[in-house]
């Protein structure tokens, strides 16, 4: 399956496909990458309960959207999968519409030009007669070949009941037909008569299977609220002039106990449900070679290092820190040791890194300025948002054990910190 299956809250809800998808489009305009996903989970579901033909292209833009959002969060192997099964699919060409950056326009359009891998062949059992059988929303004749995975599989029956599911086809794999025998005696063949007649009419076989979906989703996007405008595009501020040291100032020392100061904490920093740990890096919880001195409610850096906090929740964690300049976070997977993963955001890329220094993931994008970094780890997965955005993604060498740490070079600065259960 492409995702995991999340049960649809309502019988109508089967036939949403076309909402789930405009909303899961909208939230990627918005950057909304949990909204997206769930939509884009929600959408396979409506797919495989339909009581409608699906259109290809339908299918086609569901793929497109999952492709995009797992580029955006650094995905790359997982997203040219989705733009694979895309291109399988006949029936959508997706626009330059700007949910992608140029180089994963790039990829999504080489992707197209592979071709090969048709090696799945369908039988077709049971009851034949007066029915007809789609996937992937194209009609699927016995011994039609396809590339093994999972296609969604179609039988619409004499009386116009149509049956979804999801299949895995490999090799040679067996499609059902389960029409009842009624449906023959009766008479009641006319909803495929346009489709099995030898001179079929392509427009007419076109409107016959997808005309009850494009007139329901016609009727249900008109219903949408207005869509919301893209966020606009934020200008970073310079950092704050800094007092210059007199000539004479002393050597620095390590992180000193931060000043209390009345700073409302915004959401990105506040641990939901379970309490966490919630305040700045340094003081007696805190050891390591990472010194500098107080400033703006944080610490300016000025000699690099790492500072660790061993007291921190066990098992899946999620890790947040404010900060500019050269910083990151490491979380340790392995109690004593180096091991685990950091995050490091650097003057225009940020990477996840596995310990103690392989970079399994970088990214190009626009550092200057305060930023809010985010590393959630669950099981072995590890998640990067910055600013509330999904970057990266990729796995650890395993769970943590309750060690997370700061680092930073000279001239960066690290505010408020997070550390919360996952």
């Amino acid at each position: 399956m492409l995702w995991s299956l999340f049960f649809v809250g309502n019988a109508a809800a089967a036939d949403a496909l076309p909402v789930l998808l405009e909303t899961a489009r909208r939230a990627l305009v918005q950057r909304d990458d949990a909204t997206a996903g769930g939509s884009l989970r929600n959408a396979e579901v409506a797919a495989g309960a339909s009581s409608m033909l699906v259109p290809p292209g339908e299918l086609a833009r569901m793929y497109y959207y999952a492709g995009v959002l797992a580029w955006s969060g650094g995905l790359q192997s997982q997203a040219m999968v989705s733009w694979r099964r895309l291109w399988r699919v006949t029936g959508w060409d997706p626009p330059d519409d700007g949910l992608l950056d140029d180089e994963g326009m790039s990829v999504l359009r080489a992707l197209k030009n592979e071709g090969g891998g048709e090696s799945a062949r369908v039988d077709l059992s049971g009851e034949l007669r007066g029915a007809v059988v789609l996937i992937d929303g194209s009609r699927a004749d016995e011994g039609a070949v396809f590339v093994p995975g999972a296609h969604l599989a179609q039988v619409r029956c004499p009386d116009g009941a149509v049956t979804s599911v999801w299949l895995t086809l490999e090799g040679r794999s067996e499609v059902p037909v389960v029409c009842a025998r009624h449906q023959l005696k009766t008479g009641a063949t006319g909803a495929n008569d346009a489709v099995l007649a030898e001179d079929a009419n392509e427009d007419l076989v076109r409107a016959s299977f997808f005309g009850a979906y494009l007139t329901d989703a016609a009727m249900r996007l008109s219903q949408l609220p207005a869509e919301a405008p893209p966020p606009r595009k934020e200008v970073a501020l310079p950092p704050a002039a800094r007092t210059p040291l007199p000539e004479a100032a002393p050597e620095p020392t390590a992180l000193p106990e931060p000043a209390a100061a009345p700073v409302e904490l915004p959401e990105a920093l506040v641990c939901p449900g379970e309490p966490g740990w919630v305040g700045t890096p340094g003081g007696k919880d805190w050891k390591g070679e990472l010194r500098g001195r107080n400033e703006r409610g944080g610490v300016a850096v000025s000699e690099a290092g790492v500072t660790w906090r061993e007291e921190a929740p066990l098992g899946d964690l999620s890790v947040r820190l404010q900060g500019s300049g050269d910083f990151g976070l490491r979380v340790r997977s392995r109690a004593g040791a180096e091991e685990g993963v950091a995050v490091r955001l650097r003057p225009g890329v940020i990477e996840l890194v596995l310990l103690p220094e392989t970079v399994i993931g970088s990214r190009s994008l626009a550092t200057s300025g305060p930023h809010v970094l985010r590393v959630d780890v669950r099981e072995r997965r590890v998640q990067v948002r910055l600013d509330g955005v999904l970057v990266l993604g990729g796995n650890a060498s395993g769970r943590a054990v309750g060690g997370v740490a700061v680092e930073a070079e000279p001239g960066a600065w690290v505010g408020r910190m997070a550390v919360c259960p996952a």
